[in-house]
Order: structure tokens, then C-alpha cells, then sequence
């Protein structure tokens, strides 16, 4: 058991990360603007997609794909008839400098004849039943075994077949689903694999009541060592992207790995995101306090699916969810198959005077693009030493009550230079066209205006203010006595055709300094 103490909230999570480990760094495209969805089925709709991104003048660094490439759903095989060229079209996105990942699910199909799964009974990889027998469960395969994290031949296992996947297909990262791993059975699915006395019958005390067998794998399931499925449930997800870590680093690569399930010290090994969310602006406010979550706990890289997943969005939801998603550490817009589409590209009406909701997104994905070298910088300092980059404004004012008490989903540090200001809860027709934001007593110039010190408040006093929050509207303030990397992602963008994280490698880079004086100083 430990005990943490400490004055300050951002010091207290660094000794916290001092324990677990300070969180992983993936690589630096990993920051832009991803495009997935569960119902691509084929390769002609993921070369549609990007051509749209082109078509649209759109930026993109990575398309993803879910189950829908998957041979019968079997782990490590591709469909050769729906997505054949896959290799090569991955090829060709590598040679426009952008990235693709695609899902792996927990469950190892079982199946006579799949080679995966055949090849793990042999190395003896498998959880199994009291009796010994590999462990039934039911997936999107329908009969599917699990990975023993705990045996000694499961990770060569797992990195044998991601090579010989990467071989077909070379993926750059890997989304690591269904990872806690799920069950569409509640813990044993055939009666003949129930063991004779369940544990879960003489346990004394069940956390939050609910039957921990729901949907997941039986509690009675055997792990090596003798271990059972209670005593290590909670790990399966952080040991899958450990194994998946370790081979992404013997391949000379930093990890992207994203997955869904997280014991302590995940953030050491892999990236998350928030897991299937729904089309409604109350996710979108949910997201900003949910990755400030995962970043105290010391997972960076997080974000939730842009636009949302499950149900029908709407332009103006749309809209405003790429502006504060832009601000996420990882941007993503994914949704379901039975949703409507919600690619950029389906939102071209007016939303302003000229402006239309098609604008305000790619001038999102330009915001982004100026962030990214300040994102990575902050990043790449707390994979060392620990710390959250994205958290609640009283992290940085913790002696102030009123930052405490100021809303989390409006008031946002990135990182200790940068301060968020922006509408992540209500759209105009409900009050969302202006917003209140509290600024603690200091001096803070806006950043993305170009009015240089009329841009600047110094203030004696902490104050809250109203300020104008349409779809396109934020402000983003640094505090004195910072350094902030940038770089002008519009104008890159625009001038220079920069739509990747690659492309802004090859411009200059801006430091926006602003030293520790009044406004009248600094002007001086």
C-alpha cells in the first residue's frame, strides 16, 4: 500500500506516475487527425474516404480499420476477396506519408483449421476450464478462446503472429479492442465447462453488486501458476499491450497502441480512448473531464470518438465536437455502422453567413495542426518524468478556489503554458453561443490573434467572464512566464499543402514567448 502526499495536485500525480510509470510516448503523427469506421467494408470505401480527404482539402494522418477487414473474423488474417490489395494500398498511404491501424479483438477464434488458434493450443496459450480444457467463450467469431497473459509461451506467441501480419499488412499502430476482455456469454457459455463449486458463489463481498460474470469470462477460468480468472481479471488489458509494446519497441518503433481496458501502469505501454460513446453533446462535455481522467492516471494519448458513435449527429454537434476535439491528444472520428455518415464531408450547409460546418471542421484540423509540436514537447517531457499534459484548470492554481470550483469542461490547461476556453457541453440553440470562463489573476495573451498586447489581460484578481462561444469559437491563453512551440497550421495548410504530421516537418517552427511581467512590461 502507498501513501502520496503533496501540496499541489501536479506534483502529487508525478509521484503517483513515480509508481506506475511515467506514460508511454507513441509517435508524433499519432497526434493528427485519424478517420475510422466500423462499417468500411471494403477496400474501395477506405480509397473513397481518403480521396475525399483530398477532394475536400482535408487533412489526414491515419485510416483505420474495424472487424470489417477481418478474414471470419480471425485475428491476424485480412479478407482477400473484400480487401484484396490491402498491403499495397497501405503501401501507397506510406508513400503520402500517412499511417493505417486496424482492430484486434482479445478473442482467438477457435477453430479447427485457423492456424492462430492452433498454433496457440500447441504453445499452450490459452486460459482453460478446471479441467484443463481451453476455455470457451463467444466473440464476434463466435466461439473464441483467450490469451494467458500469465504463460510463459503467450507473448512470443502474439508477437510471432503480429509479424507475420505486418508481413501482409504494414500497420503502423494497433487498436486493441474488446479487451477485458469481453464475453457475449456471461462466464461460461456450455454447461459442461461450469466448474463444480463457482467461485463466485463463496465470494464475500461483490463490488457494486453487480454479477462480475456479466459479460465477461468465467471467474473460475485457469491462468498458469494455478492463478484463476478472479485474482487477475483486471490485468488481461494492460498485459495485452504490454505484449504488444514490447514488439512495436523490437521493431525500433514508438507504440501506438489503442485499446480499451486499463489496469495501473497501462499508460507505461499504450494509449486509450474512451470506448463507444453516443451522438449527444452531453459525451462531448464528458470526453474533456474523461481524458483529463486518463491523464492523471498517466495514460497522455486519450480521446473519445469525435462526432460520437452510437446514434445520429448533427452538423452543429458535428461541428463543435472537431473544435474541442482538436484539442484532444488523440483526435479520431469513428461511428457505427447503423449511424449516418459523418465524415467531414457530409457537412456542407451553412452555418454562419459563409460560413459552413464543412469550414469549421477543417479549420479544426488546422488549429491542430499548429498544436502539434507544443503537444509533443509536453509529451516527450512527461514520458520522462511523469505529469498530466491535459487536466483541470486548479492543477495549475491549486490555491485558488474559484479555479476550483470553475467548470472542467470549459476551463482547460494544456499542459502549464496553455490555457483551453471553449464550449464542450451545450450547442447554440441551448444556450451554447456564449459561455462563462474563469481566468486566474495573472497576466494571459491569447494566442491565436494577432493583436500582440491588445490581445493580453493582466489581471490583479481572478475573474469569471461571458464570452462569445460559436461553433468556431475558442481562445486559448498563455500564461506569463512560458514558451509554447507552434507552428501556423492554417498556413501551412492553405500555402503549402501541408495535411500531415510529416509535412510540418519540413517548415520552421514559432516560439511564442511570454516572459513573467505586467502587460506594460512585456509592451516596453
Amino acid at each position: 500500500m502507498y501513501f502520496m502526499f503533496a501540496a499541489e495536485p501536479n506534483y502529487l500525480t508525478e509521484l503517483y506516475h513515480s509508481i506506475v510509470g511515467p506514460p508511454v510516448l507513441p509517435p508524433q503523427w499519432s497526434l493528427g487527425w485519424h478517420q475510422c469506421r466500423w462499417g468500411y467494408k471494403n477496400l474501395d470505401m477506405l480509397k473513397e474516404v481518403v480521396a475525399n480527404y483530398t477532394l475536400f482539402n482535408l487533412t489526414l494522418d491515419t485510416m483505420w480499420s474495424d472487424i470489417d477487414y477481418l478474414n471470419k473474423y480471425e485475428d491476424f488474417t485480412y479478407d482477400h476477396v473484400n480487401f484484396d490489395g490491402l498491403g499495397d494500398w497501405v503501401n501507397g498511404l506510406h508513400d503520402q506519408s500517412m499511417h493505417y491501424i486496424p482492430i484486434i479483438d482479445a478473442g482467438i477464434a477457435k477453430r479447427e483449421g485457423y492456424e492462430v488458434y492452433e498454433d496457440g493450443v500447441n504453445q499452450d496459450v490459452f486460459i482453460k476450464t478446471e479441467n484443463g480444457d481451453v476455455f470457451t467463450g463467444q466473440v464476434w467469431p463466435d466461439d473464441a478462446a483467450f490469451p494467458d497473459w500469465f504463460g510463459e509461451n503467450t507473448a512470443s506467441w502474439w508477437g510471432n503472429w503480429l509479424s507475420k501480419l505486418h508481413d501482409q499488412v504494414g500497420f503502423d499502430g494497433l487498436w486493441e479492442d474488446m479487451n477485458e476482455a469481453s464475453n457475449f456469454c456471461n462466464g461460461v457459455c456450455y454447461e459442461n465447462e461450469r466448474a463444480m463449486d463457482p467461485i463466485k458463489n463463496k465470494i464475500p463481498y461483490t463490488p457494486s453488486g453487480r454479477d462480475l460474470e456479466e459479460k465477461s469470462i468465467t471467474l473460475d477460468g485457469k491462468h498458469a501458476g494455478d492463478i484463476t480468472e478472479l485474482d487477475v481479471h483486471s490485468l488481461f488489458g494492460t498485459m495485452e499491450v504490454k505484449a504488444t509494446h514490447d514488439w512495436f519497441i523490437a521493431q525500433g518503433k514508438r507504440p501506438m497502441i489503442i485499446e480499451r481496458s486499463a489496469y495501473a501502469g497501462m499508460g507505461k505501454y499504450g494509449s486509450r480512448w474512451l470506448g463507444d460513446n453516443f451522438s449527444q453533446e452531453a459525451y462531448m462535455g464528458y470526453s474533456v473531464t474523461g481524458i483529463m481522467a486518463h491523464n492523471i492516471a498517466g495514460i497522455q494519448l486519450a480521446g473519445s470518438d469525435i462526432c460520437g458513435f452510437i446514434g445520429d449527429t448533427n452538423a452543429e454537434l458535428c461541428a463543435r465536437w472537431y473544435m474541442v476535439g482538436a484539442f484532444y491528444p488523440f483526435s479520431r472520428n469513428h461511428n457505427a455502422w447503423d449511424s449516418m455518415p459523418q465524415e467531414p464531408w457530409h457537412f456542407q450547409e451553412v452555418y454562419d453567413q459563409s460560413v459552413s460546418y464543412l469550414d469549421i471542421i477543417r479549420y479544426a484540423q488546422e488549429v491542430k495542426m499548429s498544436m502539434i509540436k507544443y503537444y509533443y514537447t509536453w509529451m516527450s517531457l512527461n514520458s520522462y518524468g511523469g505529469g498530466a499534459f491535459y487536466k483541470p484548470l486548479f492543477f495549475d492554481y491549486p490555491n485558488d478556489d474559484a479555479a476550483m470550483n470553475a467548470s472542467q469542461n470549459h476551463n482547460i490547461m494544456l499542459g502549464s503554458a496553455l490555457k483551453l476556453s471553449i464550449q464542450s457541453t451545450t450547442l447554440g440553440k441551448d444556450g451554447g453561443n456564449s459561455t462563462e470562463f474563469y481566468f486566474p489573476a495573472g497576466l494571459w495573451c491569447n494566442v491565436f490573434n494577432k493583436d500582440g498586447t491588445n490581445g493580453c489581460m493582466d489581471l490583479s484578481a481572478g475573474q469569471s467572464m461571458t464570452l462569445s462561444t460559436l461553433a468556431y469559437e475558442f481562445y486559448l491563453h498563455m500564461a506569463a512566464g512560458n514558451i509554447a512551440p507552434m507552428q501556423d497550421g492554417k498556413t501551412l495548410h492553405m500555402n503549402s499543402n501541408v495535411t500531415t504530421i510529416a509535412g510540418l516537418q519540413e517548415h520552421p517552427v514559432d516560439f511564442h514567448i511570454l516572459p513573467a511581467c505586467d502587460a506594460s512590461a512585456c509592451n516596453a
